[in-house]
């Protein structure tokens, strides 16, 4: 496999464990939104989990300061599930 997306992945796979989230369904939605791609643009969504402007200002204003940076957003992210927000996801989720 690529190098670059098992570097991904190994991130994903920290921030999942970290905060206590499936490790699974959180590469999953990675490789749904962004095909592993931490500098993936797709009109207004951004980064690794394509981030739309609200996630973005909920991002900056947790103290993140990066939205290219995949292991910030995969920590983000992480959060975000592991407070019950997997609705913004929601065309991934499965």
């Amino acid at each position: 496999m690529n190098p670059v997306i098992e570097a991904v992945r190994a991130l994903i796979l920290a921030a999942a464990m970290a905060h206590g989230v499936d490790a699974d369904l959180m590469d999953r939605l990675a490789r749904c939104e962004s095909g592993y791609n931490p500098n993936s643009v797709a009109g207004p969504y951004m980064g690794l989990y394509q981030l739309g402007p609200a996630k973005r200002q909920r991002f900056l204003a947790e103290g993140y300061d990066n939205v290219f940076d995949p292991a910030q957003q995969a920590n983000f992210v992480a959060e975000e599930l592991a407070n019950g927000d997997v609705g913004s996801w929601a065309g991934c989720n499965h």
